[in-house]
């Protein structure tokens, strides 16, 4: 049997699947566990050697194999998972090999390992840390075993580190300074190219009688752009104080007689401040202009990457809200109890104020309200205000 004077036989069109699952019992190891399912299909090879209609049907395969360990005696645990996700149709595949996360549990690292006293103001001031390391790419499975591939890969690692304390200020204020420092690893950068062509394509006016009036000989000049990867390491770092200040105020009134027993407010007012430093300089470290005979654009050199660099400008702002719970006490004859009812579950309402925006510093206040409607179903609303008005 030949197609086109080509014989089928001629040619041999190879298929692979692997699959693969693994489930731990709990009581196997105390501080290690491993489990989950790898699925790797290969030139619709379950089309071609399964004839059920989940095989022809479905269009989409996915594996995830994770592993945890848990350091004993220390606060450290790790997490590594491998994952795939593959289309059959378009045999495109997203992998993730492996993504990997260090956690360290929250450390008191002033506080006494024996306590003798009123502990002292610095021995509550925590540190906590976690690691994030990735590496994913997009390939299509005819190219999964090829340097391609490799080529492809994107990988970065990120670090973030905490630090803060809680202080009681003037008996009934709620003090939470805190710090936040990340780092962020990438091996890899972008560069854009553009190749240009003339494409020549004629443009024919007719008549209405069908005949050929004109015809205009039209040149326009064919951009593509090129995005061309090469290994560079790049560092970047973020900085973030904060600090929050909140109370909470109640109010309650009780009755003796009658279906309604009591009524209660808690009102919570807070108050959050946020301060980030620009550490280097954004635009000349990571923003790149290409520019064309058509037009000029900017990019970024971390995109498409594990880690991007989306924002290092300096920021401050200040929010502010407040937020409202209100509840009743009923009497109930028929078991003779007093039961709590909400009469508005939540209000919310509160903003910004941008400290370095070249105007409108103020952002919109917004009113959210969340209340029972005959205790059988929620019923909420908003409401925005502006502090400006809109230009006509």
């Amino acid at each position: 049997e030949t197609v086109r004077g080509k014989n089928i036989f001629d040619e041999v069109q190879s298929s692979y699947n692997i699959s693969w699952t693994h489930n731990q019992s709990a009581q196997a190891h105390p501080t290690f566990n491993i489990g989950g399912s790898l699925r790797l299909s290969g030139n619709n090879n379950d089309r071609r050697t399964n004839f059920d209609s989940e095989s022809q049907i479905n269009n989409q395969i996915s594996s995830n194999l994770r592993f945890s360990k848990r350091f004993a005696y220390t606060p450290f645990s790790l997490n590594v998972n491998l994952s795939n996700t593959q289309n059959i149709e378009t045999r495109e595949m997203n992998l993730t090999l492996p993504g990997m996360r260090l956690n360290m549990q929250k450390i008191f690292p002033f506080q006494k390992k024996e306590r003798v006293g009123a502990p002292k103001w610095y021995e509550d001031i925590y540190l906590d840390y976690n690691m994030t390391a990735e590496n994913t790419v997009r390939t299509s499975d005819t190219t999964l075993f090829s340097q391609e591939t490799l080529d492809k890969m994107s990988y970065g690692v990120q670090h973030n580190m905490s630090t803060g304390k809680s202080f009681r200020l003037f008996k009934y204020f709620s003090f939470n300074p805190s710090v936040r420092y990340r780092e962020i690893w990438n091996f890899q950068g972008l560069e854009k190219s553009f190749t240009d062509s003339i494409a020549v394509f004629q443009d024919t006016t007719l008549t209405d009688n069908g005949e050929i009036k004109s015809i205009e000989t039209i040149r326009d000049t064919i951009i593509e752009v090129m995005d061309n990867r090469f290994q560079q390491f790049n560092a970047f770092r973020d900085l973030d104080f904060s600090a929050s200040l909140t109370t909470k105020l109640f109010g309650t009134m009780l009755f003796e007689k009658g279906w309604l027993r009591g009524l209660r407010h808690t009102i919570t007012p807070t108050v959050n401040f946020s301060y980030k430093p620009a550490l280097g300089d954004f635009e000349e470290t990571y923003i790149r202009t290409l520019a064309t005979p058509k037009d000029t654009t900017e990019y970024n050199i971390t995109d498409q990457f594990a880690f991007q660099r989306v924002n290092a400008r300096e920021q401050m702002t200040l929010n502010y809200g407040i937020s409202d719970f209100f509840q009743g006490k009923k009497f109930n004859k028929q078991d003779s109890v007093v039961e709590k009812f909400d009469i508005i579950k939540r209000i919310t309402i509160g903003g910004s104020y941008d400290f370095l925006a070249d105007s409108l510093n103020f952002s919109d206040i917004n009113l959210r309200v969340t209340t029972p409607l005959f205790q059988l179903t929620n019923f909420a609303f908003s409401w925005r205000w502006s502090y400006y008005d809109e230009n006509a």
